[in-house]
């Protein structure tokens, strides 16, 4: 069923809905945002994923819907609904997807519940494929799912700018300026972003000269907020690693990746010998991508991956995979016989003053690779850090020789993109993926990039001194969690330079 497998195929999530025009007080009774009973969402492996409806009344009694699906209690993707109409006679509504999937569900007398039943788009059949009931959600929820910014009374976004606030985390803030003395192109990129030209973005910072210059929350978010960063976990960690190695002179990274995990060495054979634990931070170790049924210990996560057989001998290509980021948490411990997330509290994000964050874990064992939630001030800090060259204040919390190896090129990922030690880089060597690039990319600045899905960015461009910090919920629209980076080049980086 098409509703199943979420509407991936989305190109719009906003979608304006004609139905019939209604008395209005019955649309009154349909109006506001609900969401299916956790009895009837979509169940997953992972979770559920909970369906989430906003019905609005529009010009002349028109109904408006909106729908997506959530994950974990944030947005997910859209659903991509066609049609809509309530009938006030039958109190029933009807919804008909992309996919010709149709619901109908029926307002309940207490106008609390809408319970209903789905039906598959094809001809052929006549049964309901799903129940789905719907209840009154919080009306909150509406602005962080739908609403960028809280419309005004006419419908509009406008933005205007807003010194960033000094709060006690140690970040300097400042009025933003421009050699140009332009305002509009802010106002511009703002109006833009409110728009959704660059997908779902939930919030974006930037520091230039070591001063926060701006702070911009959408959907709901705000500073005090955790976000899931995803991927850029793989790059604090390597900064971990780094303050590791310095403390631990004997450890270097052509050490075989099996003298870290010397209760596995009989698994050390088929190429698997050769791999390294800068093969690892390269994405080079030779793993497979893809799940592969049948391990021994599910619940071992170590012994999972270094029991499987290399796709490739270690060295030979770029493959990225989130498995060598568990591995690296699991050499960090052995080495320090502390869990990762310890040794960063004590080592780099307790100097810092980052706080407010949370870590995932499995089975004991703290996850590198994804899923570590920051505050985005606290994200910015990373990269200030590494743009500092791995100082904070007085204190040198990373070694400069690390900052340089880790964020330099070490491998090619592919045309776009390079990669250092779990950092991303792109520079003018690398080509432009996106249509008609208004800058040719030889006119590009290096920027080093710690990058998660969805849209969780990182930006350090050094040679104008700027820091640049984005999350998003782009989780179904891999171009859109992309288009922040030619967003930076085009739209933002030119205010500066």
């Amino acid at each position: 069923m098409k509703y199943r497998c979420l509407a991936g195929s989305c190109l719009a999530w906003l979608i304006l809905l004609i139905g019939c025009s209604q008395p209005e007080p019955q649309l009154r009774s349909i109006e506001g945002i609900w969401t299916c009973t956790p009895e009837t969402a979509l169940d997953y492996p992972e979770s559920k994923r909970i369906t989430a409806l906003l019905i609005n009344e529009g010009n002349g009694g028109i109904i408006r819907a909106r729908a997506c699906f959530m994950w974990d209690g944030s947005y997910l993707n859209p659903w991509n609904l066609e049609q809509a109409s309530f009938s006030d006679s039958t109190q029933t509504l009807t919804l008909v997807d992309g996919d010709g999937d149709r619901y109908e569900g029926i307002l309940d007398s207490d106008q609390h519940t809408i319970r209903g039943y789905f039906w598959s788009g094809d001809p052929r059949d006549s049964a309901p494929l799903d129940t789905v009931d719907f209840v009154r959600a919080d009306p909150q929820l509406a602005q962080t799912l739908f609403y960028p910014r809280p419309p005004g009374s006419a419908g509009e976004a406008p933005y205007s700018y807003t010194v960033p606030e000094t709060t006690d985390d140690g970040l300097q803030t400042a009025r933003i300026s421009s050699p140009t003395g332009d305002s509009s192109a802010l106002v511009s990129l703002m109006s833009d972003i409110i728009s959704q030209e660059y997908g779902r973005m939930e919030s974006l910072l930037v520091l230039k000269d070591s001063k926060l210059v701006l702070e911009e929350y959408f959907y709901g978010y705000d500073r005090a907020k955790l976000h899931n960063i995803h991927s850029c976990t793989k790059s604090i960690a390597s900064l971990q690693l780094g303050i590791v190695l310095d403390q631990n002179m004997e450890v270097d990274l052509t050490l075989p990746l099996f003298d870290f995990f010397p209760e596995y060495d009989t698994l050390a054979r088929d190429g698997k010998e050769l791999c390294t634990l800068e093969n690892l931070l390269t994405m080079t170790a030779g793993f497979p991508v893809d799940e592969i049924p049948g391990w021994i210990d599910q619940d071992n996560q170590l012994l999972n991956i270094l029991s499987r057989p290399l796709s490739h001998m270690p060295g030979d290509e770029f493959e990225y995979n989130n498995d060598n980021s568990i591995l690296l948490g699991g050499i960090l411990q052995n080495i320090t016989g502390e869990p990762a997330d310890q040794l960063l509290e004590e080592y780099l994000f307790g100097p810092m003053g980052i706080s407010n964050y949370q870590w995932a874990y499995v089975n004991g064992l703290p996850q590198c690779h994804s899923d570590l939630q920051m505050l985005p001030r606290d994200m910015a800090k990373i990269g200030q850090l590494v743009l500092n060259k791995g100082s904070w204040g007085d204190q040198q919390l990373v070694q400069k020789e690390w900052i340089r190896e880790s964020t330099r090129v070490q491998v090619q990922e592919s045309e776009f993109f390079d990669y250092g030690y779990h950092w991303w880089h792109r520079s003018a060597s690398n080509k432009a993926w996106w249509e008609v690039p208004e800058r040719g990319s030889n006119e590009e600045h290096e920027i080093i990039i710690a990058l998660g899905f969805g849209g969780q960015y990182i930006m350090i461009i050094r040679d104008l001194n700027m820091v640049v910090v984005t999350t998003a919920s782009d989780y179904a629209n891999g171009h859109m969690a992309r288009s922040k980076i030619p967003m930076v080049i085009e739209k933002l980086i030119p205010l500066f330079e």
